[in-house]
């Protein structure tokens, strides 16, 4: 009779069974197992094997105790191979698995590196293995699906350019219109890699998805995204749009949505110098009452069609003038940190003394106020967070008119 023959036996099952996961489970042949409530025969046959002689009615064997025994037998086998003779199967242990499955996820990633390599998709796969766990997560509960949103994404990634509607952007990339959208596994994945491309830490809720899009070109809609203007030369591949040049001939201010700046390619301030206003009020005051000088307004936090606008100028020399609070000074720092040629306009301290007004800043701007980098800013802060109170540009209006009409 052979070891296989003999342990395929009612009285074994129990034991070869939990030996078989003890050994999965630590990868060699150690620790021990406990069989409760055996019968007389299994403490018979189990206790005349290993030389014991069970009283209770639970038993504790030792693997190593079992495979010398074994080895001794008149088997001559060891525990491992009659478990792989009695299962009929190589035994794959924990560590096997865990380094096959380390494999399997290796080869899947390098192949959709290869696949897209030297282009930014490979760079922000790359950078998803290392920084992040969500490709691991995903891996692990359906690769397959993992795979087609991955190979979505890095074919949105080479596809990004000129401003367009998200849902139109993600029929073209994928089909549907709705597979980028926030809350699609592949719509989480694609903000990751837009965050990736414009260095975004973190976003929050809707909103902060719509302005991270809107970095990458990308809208809801065509006209929310929109900038306030006043002689700015526009121009499209046919040369000057004619419906821009009558406003700047009229001197009338205009709004530009997104949807407007599709088609331009390039666009030109007067005496090649921009000025900037973050307040609605304060753009109008100074459209009506100033002549040759071209303006922007971003009506608070700029949107895409801002900065959109502002790269298209970028050449041009640009001054930002807003309010001295929370809102203003992050609105400046952003807009200084983005544009190198654009400088600070009644900026200074004696500026916001002169803005000041009876509202108080609250602790979560003196916070916010505290990080504030930009060397433009540095000495106005200080003395915002030291005076702790808030300024605001109608203060200054006729500072800033002055300039204008003295230019």
């Amino acid at each position: 009779m052979t070891a296989e023959e003999y342990f395929h036996n009612d009285i074994f099952k129990r034991l070869m069974s939990l030996c078989r996961n003890k050994y999965i489970s630590l990868s060699h042949i150690g620790g021990s197992v406990v069989l409760k409530n055996t019968s007389d025969e299994e403490r018979s046959a189990i206790g005349g094997l290993l030389g014991r002689v069970y009283d209770g009615s639970d038993i504790k064997v030792a693997l190593k105790e079992l495979d010398k025994a074994l080895l001794n037998s008149r088997f001559h086998i060891g525990l491992e191979e009659l478990l792989k003779l009695y299962f009929k199967d190589e035994l794959i242990t924990r560590s096997d698995r865990l380094t096959a499955e380390k494999s399997e996820k290796e080869n899947f990633f390098n192949d959709i590196c290869i696949e897209y390599k030297g282009s930014t998709a490979a760079d922000w796969v790359q950078y998803m293995l290392e920084n992040k766990n969500v490709f691991s997560k995903r891996f692990n509960e359906d690769r397959k699906l993992l795979r087609h949103d991955i190979s979505i994404v890095c074919r949105a990634l080479e596809k990004l350019g000129k401003p367009q509607l998200l849902p139109v952007f993600a029929a073209e990339v994928s089909g549907d219109p709705h597979m980028l959208d926030d809350g699609t596994s592949c719509g989480q994945l694609f903000n990751y890699a837009i965050m990736y491309l414009t260095g975004t830490e973190q976003i929050k809720g809707a909103s902060d998805r719509s302005e991270l899009l809107e970095k990458a070109g990308l809208y809801s809609d065509m006209v929310s995204s929109f900038v306030y203007c006043k002689n700015i030369r526009l121009y499209d591949g046919n040369g000057e749009h004619p419906a821009y040049k009558a406003f700047l001939e009229r001197n009338e201010a205009f709004t530009l949505n997104i949807g407007n700046l599709t088609d331009i390619e390039r666009a030109e301030a007067l005496n090649n110098t921009l000025y900037i206003v973050e307040n609605p009020a304060v753009f109008t005051a100074l459209a009506r009452r100033t002549k040759g000088v071209s303006l922007i307004c971003t009506a608070g936090q700029p949107k895409g069609a801002c900065i959109s606008l502002l790269g298209f100028t970028s050449n041009t020399r640009m001054y930002y003038s807003g309010d001295f609070d929370m809102g203003g000074i992050n609105i400046a720092q952003r807009l200084f940190g983005m544009f190198k040629n654009m400088l600070p306009w009644h900026f200074s301290p004696d500026d916001y003394i002169k803005a000041l007004s009876d509202k108080r800043l609250t602790d979560t701007a003196v916070k916010s106020l505290r990080e504030v980098q930009s060397p433009y800013l540095k000495e106005t802060v200080q003395l915002m967070i030291k005076t702790g109170f808030a300024g605001y540009q109608e203060n200054i209006l006729e500072l800033l008119i002055n300039d204008l009409n003295t230019y």
